[in-house]
Formats: C-alpha cells, sequence, structure tokens
C-alpha cells in the first residue's frame, strides 16, 4: 500500500517505525515497511526472468535522459520511465535463455512508446567524419501525424556506453537532421540508431510520442 506524503511528513526519508519514506520526482511517497521473507533458490523461470531484467537494465541506464523523455506518458507513482522501458525490454527484446543462450536484441528495445504515427522510410547514415544524418519522408497527414511533431534521435555504442541524442529535433516536414559524434570515426559502425517523433500539446500541457523505430547500426 503506497500513498503520497504531505505535510511534515514530506521532509522524511527512510524506515520510520512501520513505514518506509521514498522520493520520487520531488515528491514524497510512503508505504507500510515489509520485512522480505527469506525463500530459497529461484526457479529456473524465476532467474531467466532477473537475468533479463539484470540484462536490459545495464543496456539501457547510459540511455536515461533519451528514455525519461520518451517513456514520460508511463511515470506514475515511484514508476519511472527507464522502469517501463526495462519492463518492456525484458518481455520483448530477448531469444534464447533455454537450450540457446540469452541474448538482448537492440532492435527490439524502444527508447519511447506512444499512439504517435512514427517515421516514413525512415534511414541513417554519416555525413561526415563527426555527423550522422538521420533522414525520412515527409508523411504529414498519414494517421496522426502533424506538421509540429518533432524528431527524437538516439545514437548509442553500448560496448564503451557513448550516448548522443537530440530530444527536440526537426519537424517532420524538414525530412532531415544531423547528429554531432564527437572523434566520429571511433565508433563507426558501433552506434545503434533509434528514431521517433513527438507532439506537444498546449491544451493537455503533454507530450504525445510514437514508438521509436530501431534503424540499424551506423
Amino acid at each position: 500500500m503506497m500513498a503520497k506524503a504531505d505535510g511534515i511528513f514530506s521532509k522524511l526519508r527512510g524506515k520510520v517505525g512501520g513505514v518506509v519514506f521514498y522520493v520520487v520526482d520531488g515528491e514524497t511517497y510512503v508505504r507500510e515497511y515489509v520485512e522480505e521473507p527469506k525463500v530459497g533458490e529461484p526457479s529456473p523461470i524465476q532467474q531467466l526472468y532477473r537475468n533479463k531484467f539484470g540484462m536490459a537494465s545495464h543496456f539501457l541506464r547510459p540511455l536515461k535522459v533519451p528514455v525519461e523523455f520518451g517513456f514520460q506518458d508511463f511515470r506514475k507513482g515511484m514508476r519511472t520511465g527507464m522502469n517501463a522501458a526495462i519492463g518492456h525490454a525484458a518481455k520483448n527484446a530477448f531469444y534464447g535463455g533455454g537450450v540457446d543462450p540469452l541474448q538482448l536484441i537492440p532492435a527490439q528495445l524502444k527508447v519511447s512508446m506512444g499512439p504517435l504515427t512514427g517515421a516514413r522510410s525512415a534511414q541513417v547514415s554519416w555525413l561526415d567524419d563527426e555527423h550522422v544524418r538521420f533522414s525520412w519522408e515527409n508523411n504529414i497527414g498519414e494517421g496522426s501525424a502533424r506538421h509540429f511533431d518533432q524528431a527524437m534521435l538516439v545514437l548509442y555504442n553500448a560496448e564503451d556506453q557513448r550516448v548522443e541524442y537530440v530530444l527536440e529535433g526537426s519537424y517532420r516536414s524538414k525530412e532531415h537532421e544531423d547528429v554531432k559524434v564527437l572523434r566520429g570515426k571511433e565508433h563507426e559502425g558501433k552506434l545503434h540508431a533509434y528514431i521517433s517523433f513527438h507532439h506537444y500539446s498546449r491544451r493537455t500541457k503533454k507530450r504525445t510520442f510514437s514508438d521509436s523505430e530501431y534503424l540499424g547500426l551506423v
């Protein structure tokens, strides 16, 4: 059972008596403290899910800024955008785990999720030694695609955990955006590329996102 703590209780942190106080996005929450029961060894299925969550967390943690931005609609109480992204990856982005070794599939990961129409015919390539160009076709009018939708672009070298991103990039109608990559030659062929679009509503004060699309290694 969890609740928001107000007044003098909003200043408390940690375990106090039989409850625990947490802070998430500046808000203080309280829940009953329950001592974890001692259990035996996890079952094979439990261990498999633990391994998936561990691998997904390790891969996604360096992407915290773009993931929290792209999954902001999934934040609720103590659940963060990263929590939602890791949960989605654990369910959808793995192969093997039985006879075959467990493998994480970057193409199945999402750095954003939502109902907005995504990119059409998106591509990615090196423009020069320090710039990667994302390009797409102008699909305004298709589904929920509109002129003022902005591109969110992510490049991620998982080997050295190097991340480059543009959160509020070009409008759909511009059809391209260039992302600067310092010491680009060191990362050539190692950058996982993701693209999505988002739209900010002045009426609701919220952003709507598309599911991100994986464009491969560049």
